[in-house]
């Protein structure tokens, strides 16, 4: 009996390590590991998810990622028929588990990226942690391909183990029609961090504002106020368009299908991306999206893009798209088609073939 039959006729155990901080603010990964718990139950795998509180103390992430986690992991993985780990950093204790093992590497990012402010103890913690994840794990999934190049050139790791899944897009992010207020909307959505390099997207807007102040059109922000936030808002004021700017927050889930369709135009301006997971699901609900053609962004993802090489480039780029209406609508046609291939039953299928393997 082949091992599909047996997994059809017995009930799979998957303890799923989660980074429980990361589920509360909303990440890629946060995003992966709940579509990954639904997904698996819905096709009759009993995946339970491992994760422990942080604490907000000083010191209180470091302590669950290096201490409570792993010892989480030893006492319940033994319950499980394989356990996989949602990120390298929640791998820590795999060599010390028997279980067949997987973990996802996202992106290395915080290992390769000089001014992604990483801090100055996980530079010095996270390069053994991605090697002991890469190498005690039976099979590696990656998110696109250009993180399995990154963990080939940094770890050395068997390429026969590494399995590319791309991320999925939900059916809530669906093309609708947009209610017009006579003012174009250009958008962002996601965190503040340096690499985002926001401080392009507000002096791209700024100088599009100057050479067409005819154009009715503001900015959104929308993301967590943290990291950046002061120095953008001060760059705005300092340029002179705060009314023309709005930092709404954070975005929640259930809101993020509805901010995308206030968009006429999605810009994702960041230096580095390890996937890009807001480009798709901005291009799903029929939004052009403006790139640089420097960034490290995966080329399947950033395939229908429209790429933009300076800060003039971006600002001439917003006012065409949202000024052109056949153009805009030629660049999001293109991008909804590509987009609809991005599922997350393909990711949970995919990662159930990966599962296979490792048992």
């Amino acid at each position: 009996m082949n091992s599909s039959v047996q997994h059809s006729l017995i009930t799979m155990r998957v303890g799923l390590v989660v980074d429980d901080i990361e589920i509360r603010s909303g990440t890629g990964i946060a995003r992966y590991a709940g579509e990954l718990l639904r997904g698996l139950a819905g096709k009759g795998w009993d995946a339970t998810p491992i994760s422990v509180p942080h604490s907000t103390e000083a010191g209180g992430r470091i302590f669950a990622h290096m201490m409570r986690l792993p010892w989480k992991v030893l006492r319940l993985g033994g319950r499980s028929d394989i356990v996989h780990a949602t990120a390298p950093i929640t791998a820590i204790s795999f060599p010390l588990i028997r279980q067949p093992k997987v973990v996802t590497f996202h992106d290395l990012i915080s290992l390769l990226y000089r001014h992604g402010g990483t801090s100055l103890h996980a530079r010095f913690a996270l390069p053994p942690l991605f090697r002991i994840a890469a190498k005690s794990a039976d099979q590696i999934i990656v998110v696109s391909s250009q993180t399995r190049q990154e963990i080939l050139t940094y770890s050395g790791a068997d390429p026969s183990r590494i399995t590319v899944i791309p991320l999925g897009v939900s059916d809530e992010f669906q093309c609708l029609p947009r209610k017009e207020s006579g003012i174009f909307t250009i958008g962002y959505v996601g965190h503040m961090r340096p690499r985002k390099r926001l401080d392009l997207l507000i002096r791209a807007f700024h100088l599009m504002v100057q050479r067409n102040p005819e154009i009715p059109a503001r900015l959104a922000i929308h993301g967590p106020r943290e990291w950046d936030f002061p120095r953008l808002l001060s760059l705005a004021g300092d340029l002179g368009i705060l009314d023309r700017i709005n930092f709404p927050g954070f975005a929640d889930d259930r809101s993020l299908p509805k901010i995308y369709r206030s968009f006429h135009c999605f810009i994702m301006p960041s230096d580095w991306e390890g996937f890009g997971l807001p480009i798709l699901e901005a291009q799903r609900c029929g939004v052009p999206v403006i790139i640089r053609t420097d960034a490290r962004i995966p080329e399947e993802v950033a395939r229908y893009c429209v790429k933009a090489s300076t800060v003039e480039d971006i600002a001439e780029q917003m006012a065409r798209v949202i000024t052109d209406p056949e153009y805009a609508r030629n660049i999001a046609q293109q991008a909804l088609t590509y987009s609809n291939q991005f599922t997350w039953d393909r990711t949970v299928q995919e990662t159930i073939a990966v599962y296979e393997r490792a048992l």
